[in-house]
């Protein structure tokens, strides 16, 4: 089922669905970043962007492209699959 293609209580699970993956990503984020002692600064200058998109992304704020995704994921030199799979903790 696509979100689009869905009813209204569907689309909503929808929404909150994607609004925990945004969290999920956003954790995952600060976490490499902080064990590779990169400041959001650098990972900015890395991605080309400014400290505050980076703020907004580990916050879950923003909805994140794939292709910004595995931007990220070279910038923090981890797996595109590291990044968006939960750490075990």
């Amino acid at each position: 089922m696509r979100c689009l293609d869905a009813d209204l209580t569907d689309q909503q699970n929808c929404g909150i669905m994607n609004e925990r993956f945004q969290e999920v990503i956003g954790k995952q984020v600060y976490y490499l970043r902080k064990t590779k002692g990169i400041t959001q600064d650098d990972l900015a200058v890395r991605l080309n962007s400014h400290r505050e998109n980076i703020s907004k992304i580990e916050r879950g704020q923003v909805d994140v492209k794939v292709s910004t995704l595995k931007k990220i994921a070279d910038a923090l030199e981890v797996d595109l699959n590291e990044l968006v799979n939960r750490r075990k903790e």
